[in-house]
């Protein structure tokens, strides 16, 4: 993934064109289908897909600040410290960049210069980040950070020469990085180099400006190429094949973390941070895991992804399975069928099939690289936009009657406006959500004005629904339609409004768990849905309720029964005894028997030379029993 500097947070992919031209289309459908590809073409380019946690680019100084990553950490677990901490390794080089000195602050003086106290481990109240990666190595640091010695005598390095680095590699916890971040858009660069790392200078440990610093958040960049960053000491400490290494660990909680590069620098001599005038081009490749890089044990559906991100590979599968089984079967029902309803909800569960791949093949390569494919998964999410925007078109149309108390649509206009109003707001919702929320913001979609519009238009539709519903079930005078309109509408009134509640109820759940949550519910939400709707539009039970053509098969079949209906052995399946009605007890083996022929007759000739002519409505309609 080629990632670009500018504003800050701002990262393009390669764009691949999708367009499928439909046969035969009028000349406003080609235009809208035009449109419809331009949108698409739009999305694609402007979508933030630099979520992958393998980064992977170049940045040079005249940018001043690159947001590359926010990376949510687990929760250190005691019992296994070395497996489930966090880590941040790569590599930040310049190829042409080769430092002909050593750095003054790299020298050590036994009588005047000590590392900071446990030199490579650095904390942040409850937060500890170390150096080290490969196990004995953690295993030490542990046991020095949990050391309550007093903190050795430090003083300062003394500088002996020019030498400075263009840049910074920052990685800070969100209490250090609100701060950082919110100062760097500062006409002065110089002055905001001061008011971004004024909190951190002194918590930082620098051998020239602040010896007793309990933190190691900064490497001065680029590294020394074919060597480690300066700030690394000991290469055992740092994972092989790369030029620094980061092992964060909480014993309390699963936190964010940030990354960036900045074209900042520490002056040794005043200790003052200013900009860099001194350009320079650095590549970086850098990966963010939870887990420990030198164990072959880490869980290959968690080990590449954010703490906000895992589990929803397991999610994906789940549902892709449920929906294999779903559209088979939905394909099978709308071949036995003509009408255009029973096509149009087979298009969206197609859709959502699609949208669900597409996320699942991202995810696993995801698993692989840390990379995936963001165009996939951007192509998957609007899939399943689509997916329930035809989805609730089709709710609409059966509040109306349409397929159940009349063969015609009516108010086309209106209800197609609304349906494609919501369909846009949604899709522009999602780009908003993917470049317009600020990174440092904990927010999910619903928590943004767009959200806030989509959520009041789907409330409104809901409304409208009810209204709908209503008026034709005013009109229809069949109970076993009524029956169905009502647990219809109960059953839709329930898709309609979990989304709204479920957006409440993710104000007061952690970022961290947020998004688990969201992806959860509504694809448990919209799975239900279509396994309903797929019952409801199954060919043997529509004929209860719809009127739907079915194919040719189908018709020649129903056209059958109903002339074995009309046949003369039930016409008149009841016979008068006494003064009750009893029905006559065919049989296929009796009927054949002259006995039960004459019996029948006799009974029939008696009942009318009683005069018994009339017959009971009640019982007339009673079904013919055949056994």
């Amino acid at each position: 993934m080629e990632t670009i500097g500018g504003d800050g947070y701002s990262q393009y992919s390669t764009f691949t064109s999708y367009y499928c031209p439909g046969a035969k289309v009028r000349t406003w459908k080609k235009v809208s289908s035009w449109t419809w590809t331009l949108i698409l073409c739009m999305i694609f380019l402007e979508i933030n897909t630099g979520s992958a946690l393998h980064l992977k680019g170049t940045w040079d100084s005249d940018s001043f600040f690159l947001f590359l990553s926010k990376f949510g950490f687990q929760k250190t677990e005691i019992f296994d410290k070395n497996g489930t901490q966090g880590f941040i390794f790569g590599n930040v080089s310049n190829p042409f960049y080769v430092a002909e000195k050593k750095a003054p602050d790299l020298i050590s003086l036994p009588s005047t210069t000590s590392k900071p106290k446990n030199a490579s481990l650095l904390s942040t109240n409850s937060v500890n980040v170390t150096s080290s990666s490969n196990s004995s190595n953690i295993n030490s640091t542990v046991n020095s950070s949990s050391s309550t010695t007093s903190p050795t005598t430090t003083t300062k390095a003394p500088y002996q020469g020019e030498f400075s680095y263009p840049g910074t590699f920052v990685v800070l916890d969100k209490s250090y990085f609100v701060d950082f971040y919110r100062h760097r858009n500062d006409p002065d660069k110089d002055v905001a180099c001061q008011q971004m790392f004024d909190q951190i200078k002194n918590v930082n440990y620098d051998p020239h400006c602040f010896p007793d610093g309990k933190e190691n958040f900064l490497r001065r960049i680029p590294c020394p190429k074919n060597g480690l960053c300066v700030e690394d000491l000991i290469p055992s400490d740092v994972v092989k094949d790369h030029q620094f290494t980061y092992a964060i660990s909480d014993k309390t909680q699963a936190k964010f973390w940030y990354v960036s590069l900045v074209a900042c620098y520490r002056d040794p001599k005043t200790c003052k941070w200013k900009h860099s005038r001194n350009y320079t081009a650095v590549q970086y490749d850098i990966w963010l895991v939870n887990g420990n890089p030198y164990t072959k044990a880490q869980n290959p559906l968690e080990y590449q992804f954010s703490f906000d991100r895992q589990d929803t590979v397991e999610i994906y599968l789940v549902f892709f399975v449920c929906y294999l089984v779903l559209v088979p079967l939905q394909v099978h029902a709308v071949l036995r069928q003509r009408h255009i309803l029973p096509r149009l909800f087979t298009g969206s569960i197609a859709l959502e099939l699609t949208a669900v791949l597409s996320n699942v093949i991202h995810n696993l390569t995801f698993c692989l690289d840390g990379v995936g494919h963001p165009s996939l998964a951007v192509f998957g999410d609007i899939s399943d936009i689509l997916a329930r925007a035809i989805f609730m078109l089709i709710l609409l149309v059966l509040a109306k009657g349409w397929a159940v108390t009349r063969t015609e649509l009516t108010s086309k206009p209106f209800i197609f406006g609304i349906w494609v109003l919501y369909g846009v707001i949604h899709i522009l919702l999602y780009v908003w959500n993917q470049t317009e929320v600020d990174v440092i913001e904990d927010i999910d979609e619903y928590q943004t004005w767009p959200g806030w519009l989509i959520l009041i238009l789907r409330t409104i539709i809901m409304m409208w629904f009810v209204y709908e519903l209503k008026d034709t079930m005013n009109h229809e005078h069949q109970p076993h339609k009524l029956n169905f309109f009502l647990h219809f509408g109960a059953a839709a009134l329930v898709w309609f409004i979990y989304l709204p509640i479920v957006a409440l109820i993710a104000l007061q759940v952690s970022p961290l768990w947020r998004s688990k949550l969201l992806l959860g519910i509504t694809y448990s939400a919209d799975c239900f849905a279509f396994a309903v709707m797929t019952h409801l539009l199954w060919p043997t039970r529509s004929q209860q309720y719809f009127l739907l053509k079915t194919s040719t098969l189908d018709t020649s079949l129903t056209d059958e029964l109903e002339e074995f209906n009309e046949a003369p052995h039930v016409v008149n399946p009841y016979a008068r005894r006494s003064t009750h009605w009893y029905p006559v007890n065919y049989s296929f083996q009796d009927v054949s028997s002259p006995e039960a022929v004459s019996l029948t007759h006799a009974n029939n000739l008696s009942n009318l030379s009683n005069g018994n002519h009339s017959y009971s409505d009640d019982k007339d309609s009673m079904p013919l029993i055949i056994t």
